[in-house]
C-alpha cells in the first residue's frame, strides 16, 4: 500500500509527466493503492488514455487543453497544498488547500517570493539555495522530499513533509511543492516521547528491581534498585540470560519453560505472580516474588519482571511460627484448663488440663458453644 509521502511523490511526478507531455512515461503499476488514492490514480489514466486514443494532431491538441483543465481540478481538489514556483522562486500558483493550511488568500502570495512562506534561518537560506542549485545542479531537496518548518499569515510555524519536483513547460523550468501537515504526527511523537521518559524515570526511582528481558531471556535493562538487591552492575548482567539470576532447579528448568511457552502459549507465571528463589552475585539465595508481564514494541516481545524481596517477610512469618509454637506448648502443658472462644462464644481450643477435669474430649466441644459448659 502507497504510503501518504509515497502517493504525494507519484501524483508530484505524475503531474510534471503531464504538464511536459510525457505522460506515457507514467508507472500506474508501482504502488498498490488505497481506495481514496485509487480514485485520484483512475482520474489520471482516463486522461492518459484518452491522449493514447487520439492520434490526430488538432485532436491532440484539443486532448492538451482538457488535459490541462483536468489536471488543473485535480490540484484544485487535492486535500494538501500544492505550490507551483519559478525558477526564481517567485509562486505562480497554489491550490485551495493551500489557503486552509497557511491562511493566506492566492492573490497575497502569487508574484510573490516562496521564502515569505519560511521562517529563519529557512528563510535567509533559500536564495542562495535556489543560486546553488543553478551553478551546480545540486538537488538537496528536488525529487527526495524533506521535513521543514513552515510560516502562516498568522505568524505560527509547524512542522512540514515537503516534496519537490521540476519539469519544462517550453523552456521555463517550474517547481511544484506538495506540502504534508506533520503537526499531529509530531505531536503523537512528542506524547509517546513524553510517555516513555515518564515510564523510564518511574523505572529508575522504583524501590523494587525492575528487569526487562527479551523473548530468548536475554536481560535488556534494569534499574537501580536491581543492582541494590542482586549486587550486580547493569554492565554484568545486559546481554546476559536471565537464569544467571536463578539457582537450581530454576536455572535448569527456565529455557524448557520459555520453550513451552512459545509452543504452547501456556503462562505458568506471565500476569499470575509466583514465589520463587533469587541467587544474588555473592551466591547467596533470597525468596523473591516474581510479577511479569508481557508488551510488543513493534513486532518485538519483551517481558518485564517486578522483584520483591520476601526475606523479612518470611522471617517474619518464620518467627510468628516460633511464637505460636511456643504459645501451643504452653498452653498444652499448664496445670489449669485453658479454653480458647471466638466472639460469637464459638470454643475455638482446649487444652489437656481441660479435658481431665470436664472429661471432654477436644473434638467434643470445639465448634460448639461455650455455654454447653
Amino acid at each position: 500500500m502507497a504510503t501518504s509521502t509515497e502517493f504525494q511523490s507519484f501524483l508530484n511526478l505524475s503531474l510534471s509527466a503531464i504538464s511536459s507531455g510525457n505522460w506515457k512515461n507514467i508507472d500506474f503499476e508501482q504502488f498498490e493503492f488505497s481506495k481514496k488514492q485509487s480514485e485520484t490514480v483512475t482520474q489520471l489514466k482516463s486522461l492518459v488514455e484518452q491522449f493514447d486514443n487520439m492520434i490526430d494532431q488538432k485532436e491532440s491538441e484539443h486532448l492538451q487543453d482538457l488535459l490541462e483543465q483536468k489536471t488543473q481540478t485535480l490540484i484544485s481538489s487535492a486535500l494538501d497544498p500544492i505550490i507551483t514556483i519559478t525558477a526564481k522562486g517567485i509562486i505562480e500558483s497554489v491550490n485551495p488547500a493551500f489557503t486552509k493550511m497557511f491562511l493566506y488568500d492566492p492573490e497575497e502570495v502569487v508574484g510573490q517570493n516562496i521564502k515569505m512562506l519560511m521562517p529563519e534561518p529557512y528563510h535567509s537560506e533559500h536564495d542562495g539555495y535556489l543560486d546553488n542549485y543553478k551553478r551546480t545542479g545540486d538537488k538537496q531537496i528536488i525529487g527526495k522530499g524533506r521535513e521543514v518548518i513552515a510560516l502562516r499569515k498568522d505568524g505560527s510555524t509547524f512542522p512540514i513533509h515537503l516534496s519537490v519536483s521540476e519539469y519544462l513547460v517550453g523552456t521555463e523550468k517550474l517547481f511544484t511543492g506538495i506540502v504534508r501537515d506533520l503537526s499531529a504526527q509530531k505531536e503523537a511523537e512528542r506524547l509517546q516521547a513524553t510517555s516513555e521518559q515518564k515510564t523510564r524515570a518511574m523505572i529508575i526511582s522504583a524501590l523494587d528491581p525492575i528487569i526487562t528481558i527479551a523473548a530468548k531471556g536475554i536481560i535488556e535493562s534494569v534499574n537501580p534498585a536491581f543492582t541494590k538487591m542482586f549486587l550486580y552492575e547493569p554492565e554484568e548482567v545486559v546481554g546476559k540470560n536471565i537464569k544467571m539470576l536463578m539457582p537450581e532447579p530454576y536455572h535448569s528448568e527456565h529455557d524448557e519453560y520459555l520453550d513451552n511457552y512459545k509452543r504452547t502459549g501456556n503462562k505458568k507465571i506471565i500476569g499470575k505472580g509466583r514465589e520463587v528463589t533469587a541467587l544474588r552475585k555473592d551466591g547467596s539465595t533470597f525468596p523473591i516474588h516474581l510479577s511479569v508481564s508481557e508488551y510488543l514494541i513493534g513486532d518485538t516481545k519483551l517481558f518485564t519482571g517486578i522483584v520483591r524481596d520476601l526475606t523479612a517477610q518470611k522471617e517474619a512469618e518464620r518467627l510468628l511460627e516460633v511464637s505460636e509454637q511456643k504459645s501451643r506448648a504452653m498452653i498444652s502443658s499448664a496445670l489449669d484448663p485453658i479454653i480458647t472462644i471466638a466472639a460469637k462464644g464459638i470454643i475455638e481450643s482446649v487444652n489437656q488440663a481441660f479435658t481431665k477435669m470436664f472429661l471432654y474430649e477436644p473434638e467434643e466441644v470445639v465448634g460448639k458453644n461455650i455455654k454447653i459448659l
